[in-house]
C-alpha cells in the first residue's frame, strides 16, 4: 500500500474476522479500503467503529453470514443499523462475499434491497 499511494493508486484488502487488535494498524496504514469487512454480530467491530476510527477508507461490508439465516425483521434491521452507522458518506457498499446458509436469499436479499431503499428514501 505504501509504494502505490505515492501513485494516488487507492489499495484494498480483504479482512473478514475480528479486526480490534489491529485497528491501530489499519488506521496507519496506506490502505484506504477493506474488502469483505465482517462486522458485528459475526466479529468483533462494528460499522460505525471502522467508519468512525477509518474516516477516509471506504468501506466493503459483507452481510454478516448468521444474520441471513435469522427472520426477516431481524435482517431488515441489521441492514438499517449498518447503514444508520455508516451515515450518508458515500463510503459504504453492501455485499455477500462470504457464507450465508444456502437458500437463505430467498428472504435476506428482499429485505436487505428493502432496508436499502427506505435508507436511501430517507437521505
Amino acid at each position: 500500500a505504501d509504494m502505490l499511494s505515492d501513485r494516488d493508486i487507492p489499495v484494498f484488502v480483504h479482512m473478514d474476522g475480528d479486526l480490534k487488535p489491529l485497528w491501530k494498524a489499519i488506521g496507519e496504514s496506506k490502505v484506504r479500503g477493506i474488502d469483505s469487512f465482517s462486522p458485528t454480530p459475526d466479529n468483533d467491530t462494528s460499522v460505525g467503529e471502522a467508519a468512525r476510527l477509518w474516516p477516509e477508507m471506504r468501506l466493503w461490508v459483507n452481510f454478516p453470514s448468521s444474520v441471513h439465516a435469522r427472520k426477516p425483521e431481524v435482517i431488515y434491521a441489521q441492514t438499517a443499523k449498518m447503514l444508520e452507522e455508516a451515515g450518508d458518506t458515500g463510503r459504504l457498499q453492501i455485499q455477500v462475499s462470504e457464507n450465508p446458509p444456502p437458500g437463505a436469499w430467498r428472504v435476506s436479499y428482499p429485505e436487505i434491497v428493502r432496508a436499502l431503499a427506505d435508507f436511501s428514501a430517507s437521505t
